[in-house]
């Protein structure tokens, strides 16, 4: 299990996932924070970005703040 602190853009016109130099990941999507959308996209591109399945990666922090923690279980 790993631990990892998100900062999210909502709305943004990239679709990308970045580190910053304080080791949190910075993630822009397009999506809008409305019923859970920009979550269910950050969960879709984290994912992608760890090689791992969609169950694997889970919001237990922060689930309407920009600022995320999420759990990956691989």
């Amino acid at each position: 299990m790993r631990i990892v602190y998100v900062r999210v853009t909502t709305r943004a016109k990239t679709r990308t996932v970045s580190a910053a130099e304080d080791g949190t990941l910075v993630v822009r999507t397009p999506k809008a924070p409305h019923d859970g959308q920009a979550n269910e996209d950050v969960v879709d591109m984290l994912a992608e970005y760890f090689a791992v399945p969609k169950s694997f990666i889970k919001i237990v922090g922060g689930q309407s703040s920009r600022q995320k923690k999420i759990e990956i279980s691989a």
